[in-house]
């Protein structure tokens, strides 16, 4: 028997071939890691972006500027520097939890805890720190705030990915999210 006969020894025997062979299987890795590092280097841009979004958007709300449709400017602020992040099918949305002081943070409005029994029941007397004239776990307004208080402003981006080469990991959606809290002038 001959050694490198038949279609074997051919491509043994021509160099061409087995480049040829070699590219075939390397390629899809090489287009995968190209794909992935441009991936990555999108998220990496829209996470700073979203960083330097949430900074212009607190930096306008601490000021107090604008009065009654400071929130709105505050939003139109923040979403304008997203938009093109955000693409056709993203969703970003931009949240105000305001406080009165630190304190305050997470804490429900005080109420009488008429039958001492440790939470709030419905016909207790409550002292309504929000204006929405309910009684609520977490007195937090969802507006911007006024002088002096404490706003958690929670910026939040979904969207597909921007390669789809993250869905052969089984990852569709990419989340971002800020959340930062600032003392209002």
């Amino acid at each position: 028997m001959r050694r490198g006969g038949g279609i074997g020894g051919w491509i043994w025997r021509n160099r061409g071939a087995s480049v040829a062979l070699e590219f075939a299987l390397i390629a899809p890795v090489i287009i995968l890691l190209l794909f992935g590092t441009i991936e990555a280097g999108l998220m990496l841009l829209t996470d700073a972006n979203l960083e330097l979004a949430v900074r212009n958007g607190t930096r306008y709300g601490i000021t107090g500027a604008g009065g009654a449709t400071r929130d709105k400017l505050i939003k139109e602020k923040i979403t304008d520097l997203m938009e093109r992040w955000k693409g056709p099918e993203g969703v970003l949305t931009v949240e105000f939890k305001a406080y009165p002081s630190f304190d305050n943070i997470g804490q429900p409005e005080p109420f009488t805890d008429g039958n001492d029994n440790g939470t709030y029941d419905a016909g207790e007397g409550y002292e309504d720190i929000n204006g929405n004239k309910q009684w609520d776990s977490d007195m937090a307004s969802a507006d911007g705030g006024g002088a002096g208080d404490i706003v958690i402003y929670t910026v939040t981006l979904t969207r597909p990915s921007f390669t789809k080469v993250l869905a052969l990991a089984g990852i569709d959606t990419l989340v971002f999210r800020r959340q930062t809290v600032v003392e209002n002038e």
